[in-house]
């Protein structure tokens, strides 16, 4: 062995189990107990990867069996091969005079580890290798302590009643093996109850699952819902409610669930909004109708009051009258009847009369002529006719005269 401590070839031959380069690094010289960092030999790597072919070349080559890791916790190969539940691999290191009660810095054997980690095989190979069940560790512990497989607790009951009765250990180990069973049924009454909790609680768990999710579809049908009421409200005409949206009680409790949803389809939905538009159209042509009806009544009103001028008519004369009557009228009521003037002023005198003056004349003549009101135009037909009546009497007295 060589004082420098590293890993060598034959290390990592042993680990990755390459059998045939450490058959040729041991026939070259290489050392079968060289120790790693950490005061592994290859024997130990070989034990706790399980590699059976390497383990009996170098136990062949001579390497040593109980060498324990000096700078590490004191392990053995057989330490390594028992905690990892490597059976055949015990029995062959036992068979070349390993040691299965050696102890480790923290006391515990081989079989301590075994049993602690579960390994059913590895603690029927070390009790057959003369492995002692009753050795403490550094806290006082068997290693049938704290075991709750009843497979190896069955393995250590089987191997204590082969023991003689007259030794005092395997009365202890009885003891601690009942415990252990008892302490095992315990744990496994606890396992059951434990096992039965979860499935209550993952029913409790489906059950508010399926009870999150009916209420989540029933928020998006009211959602939706509410929606639908805002759309009818806006599409509603601004007149006022519509008379036919409006429903009897006993409708809309048909209509209306107990919690206030409407439950309708959708193809009723559908003829609701149809018979809605129809409404509207109904209702725009109305407006339409009575619009063009109030233009219509408001030009005839504007007609009616607007000023109209009707052309002045000459008096009729009978013709009796005509034959009688001269030909050429007197030149104060000719002048009279084309001035316009009512009949009152037929029959004033010169002295009577209103003089005009030719600015009055000028100034009358180039204004232009107003248009008559109805009013004014009622009573120049009234002053017409009172212009005919006096001229046909004046044309009487002319005869008598």
């Amino acid at each position: 062995m060589s004082g420098r401590r590293e890993t060598t070839p034959l290390h990592k031959a042993a680990i990755k189990n390459m059998l045939t380069v450490a058959q040729v690094l041991t026939q070259r010289g290489a050392s079968v107990d060289a120790e790693d960092e950490i005061g592994y030999t290859p024997l130990h790597l070989a034990a706790y990867v399980g590699s059976t072919s390497i383990l009996d070349h170098l136990l062949h080559c001579g390497a040593a069996v109980n060498r324990q890791n000096e700078e590490g916790d004191g392990y053995t190969p057989l330490h390594l091969a028992s905690q990892e539940g490597h059976a055949d691999i015990i029995a062959r290191l036992i068979d070349h005079n390993a040691n299965p009660n050696v102890q480790n810095e923290m006391g515990d054997t081989p079989l301590h580890l075994a049993a602690r980690n579960g390994h059913s095989a590895a603690v029927r190979a070390l009790l057959k290798g003369g492995a002692d069940p009753n050795m403490r560790d550094e806290e006082g512990l068997i290693p049938a302590d704290g075991c709750t497989n009843p497979e190896l607790l069955s393995i250590f009951e089987e191997f204590s009643d082969g023991r003689k009765k007259e030794d005092p250990h395997m009365t202890e180990l009885r003891t601690r093996l009942r415990q252990a069973q008892q302490m095992a049924s315990i744990a496994q009454r606890e396992v059951i109850t434990l096992r039965q909790r979860a499935q209550a609680a993952e029913s409790a768990l489906a059950g508010s699952r399926r009870t999150i999710a009916s209420l989540h579809a029933r928020n998006r049908e009211l959602e939706e819902e509410l929606a639908r009421l805002k759309a009818k409200q806006h599409t509603r005409p601004r007149g006022g409610a519509n008379p036919t949206n409006v429903l009897p009680t006993d409708a809309s409790e048909q209509s209306s669930g107990g919690d206030g949803s409407v439950f309708m389809s959708e193809t009723e939905q559908q003829q609701q909004q149809q018979q809605q538009q129809q409404q509207q159209q109904q209702q725009q042509q109305q407006q339409q109708q009575q619009q063009q009806q109030q233009q219509q009544q408001q030009q005839q009103q504007q007609q009616q009051h607007s000023p109209q001028q009707s052309p002045r008519r000459s008096p009729q004369v009978s013709p009796h009258r005509q034959q009688q009557a001269p030909t050429t009228p007197p030149a104060n009521i000719t002048s009279n009847a084309n001035m316009g003037l009512g009949a009152e002023a037929q029959f004033l005198t010169p002295h009577h009369r209103p003089m005009r003056s030719r600015s009055t004349r000028g100034s009358s003549s180039s204004e232009k002529p107003r248009l008559p009101s109805p009013l004014s135009t009622s009573s120049s037909a009234g002053q017409r006719t009172t212009h005919s009546r006096a001229s046909s009497t004046a044309s009487q007295t002319e005869e008598q005269a």
